[in-house]
């Protein structure tokens, strides 16, 4: 609320499950992009997308997020 949009037209992009958590929790779509010493991708499966690295997450933002189960992108969905 404090920046004048609600969750659903958010994205959060994180390299640790813990922010996955957080963004789940605010009803945020989350991106998982895990850390290159945190390559246990079980540990962001509650996250909507998993992407490799930014330039992914830049490629999926360009592409438009998928907000319902039909869509899907080039990554995993959850």
């Amino acid at each position: 609320r404090r920046l004048s949009r609600v969750p659903e037209e958010a994205c959060m992009a994180d390299d640790a499950p813990g922010g996955i958590a957080a963004a789940n929790a605010a009803g945020v779509f989350s991106i998982a992009v895990p850390a290159k010493g945190h390559a246990d991708a079980d540990a962001f499966k509650e996250a909507n997308v998993l992407c490799e690295d930014l330039y992914h997450v830049r490629s999926l933002l360009q592409q438009g997020l998928p907000r319902s189960s039909g869509e899907a992108p080039a990554s995993r969905n959850r």
